[in-house]
């Protein structure tokens, strides 16, 4: 390893304090409140509408000021102007948005029930024997650092990998199985 990436290395092996959990989980909390809350909220005043139009932008949909009655009024206003229909239909971002939000807020809780959030090496695959092992040169978790995980192929093709992965528990051996299919 360089000897440059040493310091970063130490940095991300370090175990995650009592501190920084309690930030990870107010960062969780306050991605659970994209959900109730807008992230944007529009006001849009003139001499006709003393009032404003109102819009607010949630993670997941548009909702129009005085009933929804404002969103139609901002469309035929838009629609002077050659721009089309404010819907929700028409963003992308609705639909994947609510779960990217919900993925880094599992990914922050993982951070702070495991102390950790990430491994980095190399891997190598041994056909004959059928399996993957993963040779570990640093990780968030320290105990990790400079290991190697092996796991089983079970399954491997053009658009599937199964693998398992043997662990323990607390009454035993355990064995947990990943699936990952190509998306089509």
């Amino acid at each position: 390893m360089p000897a440059f990436l040493q310091p970063v290395n130490r940095f991300i092996a370090e175990p995650i304090g009592l501190a920084a959990r309690l930030m990870l989980l107010a960062a969780a909390a306050l991605l659970v409140t994209t959900y109730f809350f807008p992230l944007w909220n529009l006001t849009m005043f003139a001499p006709q509408y003393p009032d404003g139009l109102r819009l607010d932008i949630y993670s997941y949909t548009l909702v129009g000021g005085n009933g929804g009655q404002d969103i139609k009024e901002i469309n035929v206003l838009n629609h002077y102007i050659g721009m089309q229909d404010l819907l929700r239909e028409s963003f992308t971002e609705f639909t994947w948005m609510p779960f990217v939000i919900g993925a880094l807020g599992l990914l922050v809780l993982r951070a702070i029930v495991h102390g950790t959030l990430a491994l980095f090496g190399t891997y190598t695959v041994d056909e004959a024997k059928k399996t993957l092992t993963f040779n570990i040169t640093a990780s968030t978790y320290p105990n990790q650092e400079g290991t190697s995980q092996t796991r089983t192929i079970d399954k491997l093709t053009a658009d599937e990998f199964r693998n398992t992965n043997p662990g323990a528990a607390r009454d035993g051996p355990a064995l947990a199985a990943n699936v990952y299919t190509r998306a089509k």
